[in-house]
């Protein structure tokens, strides 16, 4: 990774490698990043929408009948 971040290596194989990494960098940030980050919104948002789901079923079982006497003793 050391040679890889070089900007000018001198050593053949820091060469190589940096070219390397800036060819392969070149090419995640045109093609993949952007699919990687459309699919990360995506599954965010589709997990909110499925927790605020769940917590307005919950919210609708702990609470059917919201003037319900239960505050009267029994007889």
């Amino acid at each position: 990774m050391r040679y890889a971040t070089l900007e000018n290596p001198k050593t053949t194989l820091g060469k190589i490698v940096s070219k390397a990494f800036k060819t392969f960098k070149e090419w995640w940030d045109k093609t993949k990043k952007p699919e990687i980050a459309e699919k990360a919104k995506t599954s965010i948002l589709q997990k909110l929408r499925e927790s605020q789901a769940i917590v307005d079923q919950r919210k609708e079982q702990q609470n059917p009948n919201p003037k319900s006497n239960k505050l009267r003793p029994e007889r």
